[in-house]
Parts: C-alpha cells; structure tokens; sequence
C-alpha cells in the first residue's frame, strides 16, 4: 500500500515540473520539514531560506548552500509599522476613555430598547459580534451582530424607531458601502449609533469618534465603546455588571 501511494506521488512530480518552496516561517518546524522532504524524495528544485539554524537546514545543512543562490529572504522589516504603531495605543486608549460620560448617556438610551443589532464589515465585524454578546450579557436584552452586508438578506425587515443599531465603521477601504448600509437603516426610521474614525461624514445619527491606528490595530479602540456601552447599559438597568445571571467562570460541560 505505501508503495502504491509512493510510485504515485513520484509519478505526480513527474508530471509537475514545479518548484517546491519550502519556507522558514511561519510555519510550524514539524510543517516545513515534511514540505522539504517531499520535495526532496520527489527529486524537485528547492529554494531555502537564509537561516541556517533552522529545522529545515539541520535535515539537510547541504541545502542552505548548495541553493544559495535561490534563496528567498522575507525582511523582518515587513510588519515593522504595527510595532511602531502599538506604543501609540494606551495614548489612544486614554483618548477614548475621556468621553465615557458622554457614552453612558448614549448607553442609558439603548437601554430602553428590548432588542438592537450591532453591524459591521470584515476587521469590524468581530468588534460588532463582541459589541452584542457583551450587551446580551450585563443587560439581559436581546442584541444580534450581522455583516453589514447581510442587512438585506432579512434583519432589514425587523428595522424600524423602536430597534436600535449600533454601527462599526472604520475609515478603511469599504467605509462607502458602510455608510450605504446605514442610509438603509436610516431609510427605514431606524436608530443609529455609529463608532467610527476621525473624517468618516456625518449620518445624523449618535456618533462615537475613536482615535485611528494602523487598520490591524484599529479593532482595539473600536472595540472599547462597545464594551463601556454595555457595561452603562447594564448599570441603567440596575444589572449586577460584575456577576451577571446565568453566566459560569469556567465551562465544565460540553
């Protein structure tokens, strides 16, 4: 049986002339190695990376030198603005902080609905989904988060001035069709909340302005209003925010 499957891969790399990379990080050690040694059993051209302590390189420190001349650098310099980014974040944090007061009033107003959606597009959405989870928890009110793109497929139908939406919309590549979404909403009497980015126009709706950070960071202020406008909520609710109902502190069944 391990014969047969063996011919037959052989008999693949025959057919496939192709250049097989085997590649430092991020794989796992275990993951390049195995990729490596296909390649090799398979008599196909490798190229290396330039680490010779590698695991890749102690299966075969040959390979480093003897394909030198294909070897593939990735700079270290490629995600260098994400660390020069982050030391911006607690300043940033600090920001947002400021303008609790005025995100508690907003917070007291949500409260008095019986259901309200959180939306969002692509990094914004995981903001969006811990936005309703969050509410769910401390209000005991029903909250759903949607792709802002999924609005017509259904949850438009339930818009209207007693449900609330509470909209993430970064100043990033799909703000346009973000704002779209909320002239649906808006088209439809619904309520709006919008946390957003400095620049991104004005909705005539209730707006919460987050500092911007790189767009991988950005989820990490974005993320903060929704968390206070829960917790307020909660507190306007007379909630016991710091040991709510129903919820365990560790899962021990399935």
């Amino acid at each position: 049986m391990e014969n047969g499957v063996e011919n037959r891969r052989m008999n693949l790399f025959a057919l496939l002339p192709i250049l097989l990379l085997a590649v430092s990080v991020p794989a796992p050690p275990a993951a390049r190695v195995v990729v490596l040694g296909i390649a090799q059993d398979g008599g196909m051209p490798q190229a290396g990376c330039d680490c010779s302590h590698c695991a890749a390189a102690r299966r075969d420190p040959a390979l480093v030198r003897h394909v030198a001349s294909l070897a593939i650098h990735v700079p270290k310099t490629d995600h260098v603005y994400l660390v020069d980014a982050t030391p911006d974040l607690p300043a940033q944090i600090e920001e947002v902080l400021t303008g609790e007061p005025r995100i508690a009033e907003m917070a007291a107003d949500l409260a008095a609905a019986r259901s309200l959606f959180f939306i969002g597009r692509v990094r914004a959405f995981p903001v969006a989904r811990e936005g309703a989870q969050k509410f769910k928890e401390v209000t005991y009110r029903h909250a759903e988060a949607y792709q802002a793109s999924e609005l017509k497929h259904g949850p438009l139908a339930l818009i209207d001035e007693e449900l609330p939406t509470v909209a993430i919309v970064p100043d990033d590549e799909l703000t346009d069709r973000n704002l779209g979404a909320i002239e649906q909403i808006k088209a439809r009497n619904g309520r709006l909340l919008m946390i957003t980015h400095p620049g991104v126009p004005e909705c005539d709706s209730m707006r919460i302005t987050v500092p911007k950070n790189e767009r991988e960071l950005d989820p990490v202020l974005l993320t903060i209003p929704v968390q206070l406008l829960a917790y307020h909520a909660g507190v306007a609710l007379g909630r016991d925010v710091d040991q709510p109902r129903n919820l365990a502190k560790s899962v021990t069944v399935e």
